[in-house]
């Protein structure tokens, strides 16, 4: 299965407004959204194997 997934990066000192209405309370934060909606979080500090395994798992569910 080949799928591009696409990716955003911001700035959470930077963007307030974008980290308040996403409710990030910690930093990094990586959020899977599909159509506009928090499938899945990840919160703090992880593993490269932790974040592949959570792509992964979100690629073979959606």
């Amino acid at each position: 299965m080949d799928r591009t997934i696409p990716v955003g990066k911001i700035n959470a000192d930077d963007n307030r407004f974008l980290s308040k209405e996403w409710r990030v309370t910690q930093i990094p934060t990586l959020i899977f959204i599909e159509g506009g909606v928090e499938v899945k979080r990840l919160s703090g500090v992880q593993s490269r194997q932790q974040i592949e395994s959570a792509i992964n798992d979100w690629m073979l569910n959606s």
